[in-house]
Order: C-alpha cells, then structure tokens, then sequence
C-alpha cells in the first residue's frame, strides 16, 4: 500500500498491534475463575471449520462425508486441505454458533456414524500418506438411549480409540 500511495502506516500498525497484545493481557491476567470458565463456552469462539478455513490455504480444501454405510454425522469434520502446499487431513468436532447450528451439529457430540466416518477418513490417508490434524471440542458421544447402545456404540469407541492410536502411533 505504501508504493501505490507513497503512504506508510507500519509503524502504526506495530504500535497498534503491540497495545492490542497488551490490552489482551491485561483482560485474561485479571480475570475471575468463574470468568475463566465461561471463555471456551462463549458462542462467538472460533469453530474447527474457522481454523481449517484459517489455516488452510485460499480455496484448497474440501469436505468429506459419510461413514461409508450411507450416514453422514455432523458432529464429525472431514475436510483435506493444504497447507504451503502439503496436503493434510481435518478431523473435528463441530459445534454450532446459534441454538439452530447447534442442533444441526448435533452439539458436537457424535454418533457411531461420526465415528465409522473419522475412522473411514483415517484409513484414507493411511493410505495415502496424509498427516492427520484432529480438533476435539465436544462434550462427549451422543448417548440418545437404548438407540445408541443398540448399534454397538459402545464397543465402536473402544475399538475405534485403540484402531486410531495404533495408526497414529506407528
């Protein structure tokens, strides 16, 4: 900008940002433990879409869905991105900003489906060689029920912790 205009604001804008880090600072240092509590509940807090969105580069990432047995829980995010030009694997929870978000999201807390699906999308790039970058926010599995342990809900998580630690962990 200061080429095109003969302009220059960077010594503003370093003085900006430095009294922004400080202000930041100061509001978290002088804090109350029950303010504490209420900052990762705030509805206004990033969501694992706005990292990959973040983080990825400009229009080079993609989401995935489904479990491979024709269901697709939204609690659970699948996207392939790159990042400086490497692909990567997401998997996350996603919350909602809103009550209407929240429940299409299921509040992030996934099914046996979220889990056969973030399994599926681990095996993917196990084959393919991607890392795997994983945002966990979630209040716990959906336990809606009979319904839940009906399906093997239960049996599905341990076998899918120690499936994806063994994969992470070689």
């Amino acid at each position: 900008m200061a080429d095109e205009t003969g302009l220059d604001f960077s010594d503003q804008s370093s003085s900006l940002e430095s009294k922004y880090q400080q202000a930041l600072k100061d509001l978290y240092t002088h804090l109350t433990p029950i303010q504490r509590l209420t900052i990762p509940h705030h509805p206004n807090r990033p969501t694992v879409l706005d990292h990959i969105l973040n983080i990825t580069d400009k229009d080079k990432w993609v989401e995935l869905h489904g479990d491979g047995a024709g269901y697709n829980d939204p609690a659970i995010v699948t996207d392939i991105g790159s990042i400086d030009g490497k692909s990567f694997m997401f998997i996350g929870h996603q919350k909602g900003r809103n009550t209407k978000e929240n429940i299409e999201h299921n509040f992030a807390m996934p099914t046996l489906h979220g889990y056969r699906k973030a399994l599926r999308m681990m095996k993917y790039v196990d084959h393919h060689g991607f890392p795997i970058i994983t945002f966990i926010d979630t209040p716990g599995a959906f336990a809606d029920h009979l319904k839940s342990e009906e399906h093997g809900q239960g049996d599905w998580f341990r076998w899918f912790r120690w499936s994806s630690c063994h994969w992470l962990c070689q």
